[in-house]
């Protein structure tokens, strides 16, 4: 391109903010300054201009050969930019001379040069030799344009093309001195080789899109006279901004708590990730004692960039958790983590047949090998015999109850998978005394252990009052009674733990009989079927009894709505379909407004129905468990019954609810046996037999 040098060269040396020892690194228009981020110096290398009425001087078409217009019409920004050129610097002063560059779309130099048409003039008198009128141009004069553009051609003669006189001005204050940022200037053309002008940039009318002229006679006319705003642009960025931010970025700080009780959680190591993070650049946090972190990196950088993070934290005992963050522009923004705690957990079971059925009420001991911490003691649930430990160490840990083959597991952050531990049961000797409430012997007292598949054991107490079960073939939790006639039952409470083997004393208190108040009890019996394929895939849990109401009728329940509570107070939860159950029936005390909730006296039976009857009960793996308040009193299985298990139904037991509330389990008797798991018979049709 001709024409003069852009002052791109005095602008300085750009500074593009990306020093490291400043983070994030710097914005545009900013330097880091001893790891401080700071605004770069103005440096002034471009001039708008604007009529006195507001309109703008521009190109009429940006970005090619184009005049000069004054408009209100709307543009680009960069269209109304002129960079400054020539051998001016800024500051600049009244009298200095400039020259004027339009900008391209990227606010670069473009090869448009602010030119102005010349005219042919005659010289007179004609040349003194031969009498010839010479011909001579002037820069300026009536009807001549200012253009954005490349070099004028040549054409009148002594024109040579791109004369410097075209492009290069003298700007003017009315005051003289040094031009302000803004303010008002006229430009000066070159004067001409002949004794005419000066001229100056004018706009001769207030017509919108007026053609800017270089026929402006006199300085500070309403014509001659611009508004020039003086600014900073850069390639890439535009004009300077009058507030700049040099970092766009907050600092991250949070409180991590974990476990249920939400305590702090110390040690805790967090880190962020995210687009908006420079590579290899990490930022992170450690907690302190109370659970507070601050986000930096290793040179303590605080401020994390603007944009979308995740924080992640980690520690023993807690399972990794991330936490979305929308980082703002400035200031802080508080990120708290909550930190769900490392579970293990678990099922202890029994093999039944081909079937695993739960234990409940069985103790777990989980073991850290390296025994940096104490023993810690879990109860499986006493429904479905689960178990689990909270907030464990990620290691190695042992799991064990009696009984079982003990297991070790490591232990990641979101916890192993789930462990079972299979009982293999083993016989113990169990031994105690029963006494009344008085501290003495009660002689001829039954003492029962809740049977299961081993049988039925049951000791009678001697005159002192003991009583032995020398081989009792159960482990875990096992549910005990005793009783005598004169006294109320007593169960074992807590309810005693029997081991593989060893012996266990297990004490009971009678208390004589009194006849109030009347006790009440929930009975609940719950049918488990297992999930072995082939087996019955449904089977149904049926129970009859006395009716309160006049009419005084046997009720039945079972799964058809609305037999599943055939009276207020027996109710059927559900009808399970698919090979597992459980069902549970309950029966509850009776309430009645304006009196005490009271037991139905009267005989009730239960059975099960083997509904879908695909296979028979021999390939069932099914278990009966009677409750009364929670308690398991009685275990009965199908693979124990008695008879035939090709028949549809299984008679399992009666019990009985006294006047005065007491519940009395019956097992019941077949071709003279006592049929300790019950036993098979034909399906009756009609439940009143039952």
């Amino acid at each position: 391109m001709s024409g003069p040098s852009v002052l791109w060269a005095f602008s300085g040396e750009l500074v593009d903010g990306g020093d490291m020892a400043c983070y994030p690194e710097c914005s545009p228009w900013c330097a880091c300054v001893n790891g401080v981020c700071e605004p770069s110096p103005v440096v002034i290398n471009a001039v708008r201009l604007r009529t006195r009425d507001g309109r703008t001087v521009r190109p009429g078409v940006p970005d090619t050969d184009a005049v000069l217009v004054a408009t209100s019409a709307a543009a680009s920004a960069w269209a109304d930019v002129f960079l400054l050129a020539g051998p001016a610097r800024w500051p600049m002063n009244s009298g200095d001379t400039v020259s004027l560059l339009a900008c391209d779309s990227t606010w670069a130099p473009s090869p448009y040069l602010v030119r102005v048409e010349h005219g042919a003039r005659l010289k007179h008198p004609p040349d003194p030799h031969d009498g010839t009128p010479l011909a001579y141009y002037v820069m300026g004069g009536d009807d001549t344009r200012v253009w954005a553009s490349r070099p004028f051609l040549p054409g009148y003669p002594a024109y040579r093309a791109d004369d410097p006189m075209e492009w290069e001005f003298t700007v003017l204050t009315a005051g003289g001195g040094q031009l302000p940022a803004m303010g008002e200037i006229s430009l000066r053309i070159g004067q001409t080789r002949i004794d005419e002008g000066p001229y100056y940039f004018a706009v001769p009318d207030g017509q919108d899109g007026t053609t800017v002229t270089g026929a402006g006679r006199t300085a500070f006319t309403a014509e001659t006279v611009f508004v020039a705003e003086f600014i900073e642009v850069r390639t890439g960025l535009g004009v300077r901004p009058p507030a700049i931010r040099c970092q766009r970025c907050a600092a991250v700080v949070g409180t991590v708590t974990g476990g249920s009780s939400r305590q702090p959680v110390p040690g805790a190591q967090l880190s962020a990730s995210g687009s908006a993070l420079s590579p290899n650049h990490p930022m992170t946090a450690v907690t302190g004692a109370d659970g507070t972190y601050q986000l930096s990196d290793p040179h303590r950088h605080s401020c994390l960039p603007e944009g979308e993070l995740t924080v992640v934290a980690s520690a023993d005992r807690y399972q990794d958790t991330a936490v979305a963050v929308n980082v703002p522009e400035q200031g802080r923004v508080t990120v708290d983590v909550f930190m769900p705690c490392t579970k293990v957990q678990g099922i202890v079971v029994e093999q039944v047949g081909s079937s695993w059925l739960p234990l409940p009420g069985v103790e777990v001991d989980l073991v850290y090998p390296d025994g940096a911490d104490p023993l810690q003691i879990a109860v499986t649930d006493p429904v479905n015999g689960t178990f689990t430990f909270e907030c464990v160490r990620h290691t190695d840990v042992r799991l064990s109850t009696d009984g079982a083959t003990p297991v070790t597991v490591r232990v990641p952050a979101a916890g192993p998978q789930p462990v079972t531990l299979v009982v293999s049961r083993g016989c113990a000797r169990v031994t105690g005394t029963v006494r009344d409430e008085a501290g003495n012997p009660v002689e001829g007292a039954t003492v029962t252990v809740i049977t299961t598949p081993s049988g039925i054991y049951q000791a009678t107490t001697q005159r002192d009052g003991t009583y032995v079960l020398p081989r009792v073939c159960l482990t875990g939790l096992q549910p005990m009674k005793a009783g005598k006639p004169g006294f109320l039952s007593a169960s074992a409470n807590p309810t005693p733990f029997l081991p593989a083997s060893g012996t266990v004393v297990v004490d009971f208190v009678l208390r004589s009989v009194s006849p109030t108040p009347r006790p009440t009890h929930v009975m609940d019996c719950t049918l488990v079927w297992g999930a072995a394929v082939p087996a019955p895939r449904d089977l149904d849990s049926h129970m009859s009894g006395p009716d309160p109401s006049p009419a005084g009728n046997r009720w039945h329940c079972f799964y058809p709505q609305p037999s599943r509570s055939p009276v207020p107070f027996v109710r059927l939860d559900t009808d399970d379909t698919d090979y597992s159950g459980p069902e549970h029936i309950v029966v509850s005390p009776l309430q009645a407004a304006g009196s005490a909730d009271r037991m139905v006296a009267g005989d009730y039976h239960y059975w099960v129905r083997n509904y879908s009857g695909e296979q028979s009960f021999a390939q069932s793996d099914a278990r009966v468990t009677f409750l009364v308040d929670g308690v398991a009193v009685a275990h009965f299985y199908a693979s124990q019954a008695l008879g035939d298990p090709a028949e549809r139904l299984w008679r399992l037991f009666d019990f009985t609810i006294a006047a005065d509330g007491s519940v009395t389990l019956s097992r019941l008797q077949s071709n003279g046996q006592t049929a300790a798991h019950g036993y098979f018979m034909t399906d009756p049709g009609d439940a009143t037999r039952l």
